[in-house]
């Protein structure tokens, strides 16, 4: 550990770790990387006040992958930790309760949020508050949802989020969900992108293809949308041509991608 004052000029540390690392361990790391941009931890920590307490250690933070394993819930961070005021990049591994903190500590720099691991069944309540308290701060938002049995369709609030540039809805650990649920509520004048990730499964109703291109079009709703595209697997055989049932977005060429899905996107 005395060596790490000799490394300057650091600005990301990535930390994995799945034993609980001594707070001693924990406090000379933030003194040697005061000065990092970028913080990926994968630790695990006796409970999430833990975790948030070491994140806030960093002050000039710009970026955080936050991911504690195997931590137990805990109580709230205490009212003195604060969020490093430069922080613009926030990626949430789950929703296990400490997302209201980040929510209700919000910088006015946070813009950017990606959320993995979403439970269908059990998260979008505590999804939705969230994202109905960031508000209108939110530029670009990535959501990604978990594996989980039931008959269920997944709907997200984004209506709040009106300022949005970007949103990624990751929907490929799920057997046959379709996006449009989870766009449907979607209002923002500033929308450029939309891409929506899901297996090699494309046999829904035309009803549901039909009111997805009636949406992506709706120039009261979306002025400025100009790529909507379709993440998905190499197909074993058959393939798949959105724009067939997608005209109206055919037409104003906002369909992204190959002409059929053949392919992993990006």
């Amino acid at each position: 550990m005395a060596r790490l004052g000799k490394l300057t000029g650091v600005r990301t540390l990535r930390i994995h770790r799945q034993k609980i690392i001594p707070s001693q361990t924990l406090s000379a790391l933030a003194t040697a990387f005061k000065d990092i941009t970028t913080l990926v931890m994968m630790i695990r920590f006796a409970v999430l006040s833990d975790a948030v307490r070491f994140m806030c250690a960093f002050p000039v933070l710009e970026e955080v992958h936050f991911e504690p394993v195997r931590t137990q819930p805990g109580v709230f961070p205490s009212a003195d930790i604060r969020m490093p005021q430069q922080l613009r990049s926030l990626h949430l591994d789950t929703l296990r309760s400490h997302e209201r903190w980040f929510a209700d500590n919000r910088t006015p720099t946070l813009s950017t949020l990606s959320i993995a691991n979403i439970r269908p069944l059990d998260d979008v309540a505590r999804l939705d508050e969230m994202l109905e308290i960031f508000g209108t701060s939110l530029r670009h938002l990535t959501l990604g949802f978990a594996s989980q049995k039931g008959d269920f369709t997944i709907r997200v609030n984004l209506s709040y989020s009106t300022q949005l540039r970007y949103v990624e809805i990751d929907l490929s650990k799920l057997t046959r969900r379709h996006i449009l649920p989870a766009i449907i509520s979607i209002c923002s004048p500033h929308l450029e992108t939309i891409v929506w990730r899901t297996r090699r499964t494309f046999d829904f109703s035309v009803e549901l293809w039909s009111c997805l291109d009636a949406l992506l079009a709706d120039r009261d709703k979306l002025p400025i949308l100009n790529k909507f595209v379709i993440m998905a697997p190499a197909p074993s055989k058959a393939t798949f041509n959105p724009r067939l049932l997608m005209p109206t977005c055919d037409a104003l060429r906002i369909l992204g991608g190959e002409e059929v899905i053949m392919d992993n996107v990006g």
